[in-house]
């Protein structure tokens, strides 16, 4: 099919779906019998709540319910004390070197089985 062929198709049938969607529908014309709004009757009663094109207001926030919480205990293990001051003094010095020995490297917990050189 040649593309001007084409290219006048689409272009018609884009009018024509124009021309549908511009065409009042049966339910907004008056039935026979029935009054159509004049100016003196508003087409639509007026609407409360929020004006079209804003979100709605949010609801006002409520008070939380208080639930028990118990804080962790302080360790009383003295390896671990010993092991957070080593650490404490590889990071001020920004050792790399004795960070790694004291670290185990990540790649070992690794769940998908790959290890890396």
């Amino acid at each position: 099919m040649p593309q001007g062929r084409v290219a006048f198709s689409s272009l018609a049938l884009t009018a024509i779906f124009a021309v549908v969607l511009a065409m009042p529908s049966a339910d907004a014309q008056p039935k026979p019998g029935q009054l159509s709004p004049g100016p003196a009757q508003p087409a639509q009663p007026a609407q409360r709540g929020p004006a079209p094109g804003q979100p709605p207001q949010p609801a006002p926030p409520k008070p939380y319910k208080e639930i028990a919480a118990t804080l962790p205990q302080p360790s009383n293990d003295p390896s671990f004390a010993t092991f957070v001051k080593q650490l404490a003094d590889i990071a001020m010095k920004k050792d790399r070197a004795a960070l790694a020995r004291v670290v185990p490297d990540r790649s070992q917990y690794r769940d998908d089985g790959l290890s890396h050189p």
